[in-house]
């Protein structure tokens, strides 16, 4: 029983893997894809898909041009070593999170504040000013969640996550003759 489950487990990866050598995952695609591709020798540049063909394809590099347009680039499919998706984690919203922090705990505040006199019979209403410094609180918190949040939207090497797609045979060398 072990065995089986260890041959499952190792086998596993490959039944999903698909063949990487296969020029039709990249042909599957979607246009404006973001896509990173290796060359054999050794540059490597990102940017959009725009279109692929038999013989290789078309895509908009995403470096920035200073006011110019960026024309598209045409690769060869020989020149190809590896071509891999590029998938970007979906942050949070700022604003939003700033509107739910500050209202959260502004709700939180008035709630325990309100229980507070509720229980304690205190001449001395809390209800507004325990909701007050709940609101602050939850501003503060969630100012400091988003914080976090900017410091992976600068480091790309967290934000982007690569699937290779394609990966070229390498090209037989020519013998001198």
């Amino acid at each position: 029983m072990l065995a089986a489950i260890i041959a499952v487990l190792l086998l596993a990866p490959h039944l999903t893997a698909g063949d990487v050598h296969d020029w039709q995952n990249v042909q599957n695609l979607r246009n404006g894809t973001p896509i990173l591709i290796a060359f054999w020798g050794g540059k490597r540049l990102t940017g959009n898909l725009l279109k692929v063909s038999d013989a290789g394809l078309e895509f908009v590099p995403f470096r920035r041009a200073h006011g110019r347009t960026i024309e598209p680039q045409q690769v060869d499919r020989a020149d190809i070593q590896r071509l891999a998706r590029i998938r970007e984690i979906v942050l949070p919203d700022a604003e939003s999170w700033i509107l739910a922090g500050t209202v959260g705990g502004g709700a939180a505040g008035a709630i325990a504040g309100g229980a507070y006199d509720a229980t304690h019979h205190s001449p001395t209403p809390h209800g507004l000013t325990w909701g007050f410094s709940g609101a602050v609180i939850g501003f503060l918190g969630s100012v400091v969640v988003l914080a976090g949040v900017g410091v992976v939207r600068a480091s790309p090497a967290i934000v982007h996550h690569t699937k290779i797609v394609y990966e070229g045979i390498a090209p037989r060398p020519t013998s001198p003759k």
